[in-house]
């Protein structure tokens, strides 16, 4: 329990060890944790005030397999129809994955400019899969899925997330 307890008041960035290495897994006990919950909110608004779409917990200092995902309606104003329908974007609501466990990708994908907040000043043509069936544990420790997650913004958060092999 004692990693939930890092919370930084920023986004770490590439070379910081904490990107680098394998994020942990969390118990039942560890999610329905204070600590835990506060770090979820703290993440939320840390990707609010960012408008970002998707952070994972490492992206604050926190080694865990633990990520926020939201696309917020307002975010899509930007983007004609065209651009929506191209890029699968649609408005996703507020949701919490934990230990994500990716079950298939689908590997024919799709290619467009974005940011990571972790590589500050930088963006670059990023390949998404057009889909990800995943399971995972919401922030109540509920086990969700297998679910697909379509929307190359929400799969993306999830396969990061799961980039973060837990160690062993």
């Amino acid at each position: 329990m004692d990693q939930v307890k890092q919370v930084q008041p920023h986004i770490v960035q590439i070379g910081e060890e904490v990107l680098r290495a394998p994020a942990n897994e969390l118990s039942r006990e560890e999610i329905l944790s204070a600590k835990t919950q506060e770090l979820i909110e703290h993440m939320r608004d840390t990707m609010h005030d960012a408008t970002c779409v998707g952070l994972a917990a490492p992206q604050v200092g926190v080694p865990l397999l633990l990520a926020v995902i939201e696309d917020r309606e307002e975010y899509h104003k930007k983007l004609t129809p065209a651009q929506s329908s191209e890029r699968q974007r649609r408005p996703i609501p507020f949701h919490v994955i934990m230990n994500p466990r990716i079950i298939s990708a689908h590997s024919i994908g799709l290619e467009f400019f974005e940011s990571c907040l972790s590589v500050a000043g930088y963006s670059a043509i990023v390949p998404r899969a057009r889909a990800v069936t995943v399971e995972y544990l919401d922030e109540h420790a509920k086990a969700k899925g297998p679910k697909q997650l379509a929307g190359t913004r929400e799969s993306y958060s999830t396969r990061s997330t799961t980039w973060l092999e837990p160690s062993t």
